[in-house]
């Protein structure tokens, strides 16, 4: 049932991570490279997806 939280984690980690080098311009080619704005953002999101991530794999090892 929690599966969804681990996928949606490990999209919103991989989603945040291009993201974050677009806005520090190491990936170019986009509308978002070398705009600042968009490595904070990106690094939110790989938070918000490493909190989904960790916290599911914590819940699976306490229950009995």
């Amino acid at each position: 049932m929690t599966m969804w939280k681990s996928v949606l984690g490990a999209l919103l980690c991989l989603m945040g991570a291009i993201w974050f080098l677009q806005g520090i311009d190491a990936l170019g080619g986009s509308g978002m490279s070398g705009h600042v704005v968009w490595s904070w953002i990106g690094a939110a999101v790989v938070l918000i997806g490493a909190w989904l991530l960790v916290g599911n794999i914590v819940r699976r090892r306490l229950r009995p």
